[in-house]
């Protein structure tokens, strides 16, 4: 293993950057792979309970709906605040004549 590192820091930065990637990358996409298979279907194995409980990406997906859906109502209430101080600070620019 050492002679691996010290034939490793003998190349060239950019072809150690160009390792380093392929390795993180691959290490992830096995994490992923082993991630997706140990999901399974697995509705066999669950109890009746766990079967009507969503799964993680229905629970992901409604969480960030919620989301989503508050945040336009925190701004369309932020919007509605805006234009009424608009309203009560400049109450005559709209009526105003002029000489």
């Amino acid at each position: 293993m050492l002679s691996l590192i010290h034939a490793l820091q003998k190349k060239p930065l950019r072809v150690r950057k160009q390792l380093a990637f392929s390795f993180a990358a691959a290490l992830t996409g096995v994490v992923t792979l082993l991630w997706f298979v140990s999901q399974g279907n697995g509705a066999e194995e669950r109890s009746p309970r766990a079967r009507e409980s969503p799964g993680p990406t229905a629970a992901f997906s409604e969480a960030l709906g919620s989301f989503f859906h508050d945040a336009g109502q925190a701004l369309a209430s932020v919007k509605d605040a805006v234009s009424a101080v608009r309203e009560t600070v400049y109450p005559s620019a709209a009526t105003s004549s002029l000489p």
